[in-house]
């Protein structure tokens, strides 16, 4: 069931930003070389940065930002109209 439910959340994520710019709108929002809290910090990003989703897993989103690419925590971006 947990399974089933993770599949659904990531599925949600993938349709909601699939094809479309992200903003992010946390303070210091960390990009991490993986999909965990505890992962290397690739780089910080500040406020306002325009980001390209490229993947999910669980509640993480691989998102590009200028030459790099890192997962971002769902919750520090919003989707750009």
């Amino acid at each position: 069931l947990v399974m089933l439910l993770a599949a659904a959340g990531i599925g949600h994520w993938t349709r909601r930003y699939a094809g479309r710019e992200a903003v992010v709108t946390s303070a210091n929002a960390m990009a991490r070389i993986a999909p965990a809290p505890g992962a290397r910090v690739l780089v910080m990003m500040p406020p306002g940065a325009l980001v390209t989703p490229l993947a999910t897993h669980g509640e993480w989103i691989k998102v590009r930002w200028r030459d790099r690419a890192g997962w971002l925590p769902a919750p520090v971006m919003e989707k750009v109209f």
